[in-house]
């Protein structure tokens, strides 16, 4: 074989090994570039999946931001309410002005509304919070979320009842907070006029015999069990005075209170917020 031709071979020998060795590192490279691929692909799906949630959390705390911020909304007039249970009330009123929203997942949510009711004297006081079980155009069923007051004159029918969808935050905090108060000491002062009448009707004959017995006989031993149980009785009566002047303060604050919100209710009775969609 002459020079050439063994340049020639040595030629094709070096661009073979350099053609070997160029291969294997796009080889390498491509192999790298689809780790890297991958990696990233998983990266973005990751980035979307938290950016999801973020979105979400986002709306959820503009939504709570908005329902702590809004006020009082738009006034539901003239409606008439009936009572077919105590803790449940009837009203002239449904879709369009009171619908059933969704949550994030698409599950219904039955609404929530605020009944306000005349007294005697025509200013409206506040019945309570209710939680829709029926809604239909101009007759839905709604029953109370909190329990309400032992009084058969509190849940009555009647005409000219106000409705709100929402009232602001603290409004409804402080509405809440004294009803707790006012019910707690309603039963507090139920219980102690039950003990009262059961230690009248224990104590009243035992009194009765002993002061017939007094009467016609003089004995000093039976003095002092018929002096202990009068002073039971009238530290029982003193109590009672003392719960019956308490609840007479809770319903007269309450009745002050129902008065502020119906001058809160009279600054507000056509103009309805504007309300994010977002």
């Amino acid at each position: 074989m002459n020079i050439w031709g063994k340049v020639l071979a040595f030629l094709i020998i070096l661009l073979g090994a350099g053609a070997f060795i160029l291969t294997t590192q796009l080889l390498d490279f491509r192999h790298s570039w689809v780790k890297q691929v991958e990696t990233n692909a998983k990266r973005l799906s990751d980035v979307r999946a938290t950016t999801a949630a973020k979105r979400r959390e986002l709306a959820q705390l503009q939504a709570e931001y908005e329902r702590l911020m809004l006020g009082w909304d738009t006034i539901q007039s003239n409606v008439t309410a009936a009572v077919p249970a105590p803790d449940t009330v009837q009203l002239t009123i449904g879709p369009p002005q009171i619908v059933e929203t969704k949550d994030k997942d698409g599950q219904p949510v039955l609404p929530i509304i605020h009944a306000f009711k005349p007294d005697a004297t025509g200013k409206y006081v506040y019945v309570g919070e209710f939680r829709a079980e029926r809604l239909a155009v101009g007759n839905s069923s709604f029953k109370s979320t909190l329990p309400l007051p032992d009084d058969a004159t509190y849940m009555q029918p009647g005409q000219n009842w106000r409705i709100r969808t929402r009232i602001p935050m603290a409004d409804k905090l402080n509405f809440i907070e004294f009803s707790r108060r006012f019910l707690l000491l309603q039963e507090h002062t139920l219980a102690k006029a039950d003990e009262l009448k059961s230690l009248t009707d224990d104590v009243a004959p035992k009194i009765e015999t002993n002061l017939s017995y007094r009467e016609t006989h003089v004995g000093e031993s039976q003095l002092p069990t018929l002096a202990a149980l009068e002073e039971a009785r009238n530290a029982i009566l003193a109590e009672a005075d003392s719960l019956r002047h308490q609840l007479h303060t809770a319903v007269t604050t309450f009745a002050k209170l129902n008065g502020q919100n119906g001058q809160a209710l009279s600054q507000f009775p056509k103009t309805s917020p504007t309300v994010s969609k977002r």
